[in-house]
């Protein structure tokens, strides 16, 4: 059988190959183009930074059957499979160089020091919160948020108050309330 197409005609292929790429491209959000484009040097760097920031702490977190899980982003630890029979997550800082604080991080850890918390290791006290905002199981929760103390949990609601656990978190602030 010949090729009887007509010239400038496309095959089906490319047709829904061409309606998928919109569709995807449709979905995108757009792009502001007011400013000016970046030289590639520069956005070259963003995308990196931006990139060694998503990765700067690893939540490595365990199951009462040894299982491990590790994590870059509390989101997808939250959404885990495991999450409930998760026992304890360990956070350690994987960035680059020594550990510090982004802006970002700096406010949060302000929040605890605003509450009365004195801090000499500010970036420590924040791997501290990100494990106090990862998963708590039930029977240490009590302990470990009076070792939190006020200053501690209200940094770990600012921090992730969106977390599953953050419910618990606000009614144990509650019942300290003067």
């Amino acid at each position: 059988m010949t090729d009887e197409r007509r010239p400038g005609a496309i095959d089906r292929r490319s047709l829904m190959r061409f309606g998928l790429a919109s569709l995807v491209a449709a979905a995108l959000p757009p792009v502001a183009t007011t400013a000016a484009p970046a030289p590639p040097g520069e956005l070259a760097s963003a995308l990196v930074d931006d990139l060694l920031r998503s990765r700067r702490f690893l939540f490595r977190c365990r199951t009462s059957r040894g299982v491990v899980a590790e994590f870059t982003r509390l989101d997808a630890l939250w959404a885990h499979g495991d999450y409930t029979r998760f026992v304890s997550c360990e956070v350690t800082y994987v960035g680059p160089g020594e550990a510090s604080l982004t802006a970002q991080e700096t406010a949060v850890v302000r929040v605890a020091e605003r509450a009365g918390l004195d801090l000499s290791d500010r970036p420590g006290y924040y791997r501290t919160l990100l494990a106090s905002s990862a998963r708590i199981p039930l029977n240490q929760l009590e302990g470990r948020l009076d070792s939190l103390g006020v200053p501690g949990v209200t940094a770990a609601l600012a921090l992730a108050p969106e977390a599953p656990q953050a419910d618990l978190l606000a009614d144990w602030l509650d019942r300290r309330a003067p």
